[in-house]
């Protein structure tokens, strides 16, 4: 979903004190340079390395000092380094964390609390990968909520879950009764053959909605 690098994004803004206007976002499908400093310039510096989370994470642990960790990128079989920008009709929860990370307050904390929700549900095969994102903006249009202390966030947070889930609840819902339709649709149009010896048309209607109720197929 691009949503983590949205959070990335406003991570950079508090880290660093930068404004949002100061960052910007590619896609680099090699995952080789990991970050780029540009000056006024105009030149550019870049870090770049193998695509393994052990360095950032052992340099956390161990900054200023560097110790061995990962080889060196091998350039020359990378061959080529390539870069585009975001898509927002493919990356819609990006764009998303954009807008709260513009917005400020409470908007950040709304956002990941809804993206939990979402995913969640998604990983319960309760919606579709593309409801995702509908489910995050739902609870980021329902307004700002208050924020200030960590109490206030906690609020914040539970009623963006809560707001969430009455969203995911209501889309799974509406996929369950097109799919009820699909199925009633489907076996109310099929044609009735000649029933076997022993059996007549009805027993064999009967049969069908026992299956149906029993979750199997016809």
């Amino acid at each position: 979903t691009m949503l983590n690098k949205g959070f990335e994004v406003i991570e950079a803004m508090h880290l660093y004190g930068a404004a949002l206007s100061q960052i910007k976002v590619l896609i680099h499908r090699e995952s080789v340079v990991h970050s780029l400093v540009e000056f006024a310039d105009g030149a550019a510096l870049a870090q770049l390395g193998v695509p393994s989370m052990e360095l950032p994470i052992q340099l956390a642990l161990t900054y200023p000092e560097r110790l061995p960790c990962c080889p060196p990128a091998d350039l020359a079989a990378v061959g080529a380094l390539h870069f585009s920008e975001v898509e927002r009709g493919r990356y819609p929860c990006f764009f998303l964390a954009l807008g709260c990370a513009e917005k400020g307050g409470a908007y950040p904390c709304i956002l990941n609390a809804a993206g939990e929700v979402a995913v969640g549900a998604f990983l319960k095969g309760q919606i579709k990968y593309t409801q995702i994102a509908e489910i995050i903006e739902g609870a980021l249009c329902a307004g700002e909520l208050p924020y200030g202390s960590y109490a206030a966030l906690e609020e914040a947070d539970a009623a963006a879950r809560t707001r969430a889930r009455t969203s995911s609840a209501r889309v799974t819902a509406k996929g369950a009764y097109a799919r009820t339709t699909l199925v009633f649709r489907r076996h109310a149009h099929r044609r009735v053959g000649v029933p076997r010896a022993g059996h007549t048309a009805r027993d064999g209607h009967g049969a069908r909605v026992r299956a149906l109720r029993r979750g199997q197929t016809a």
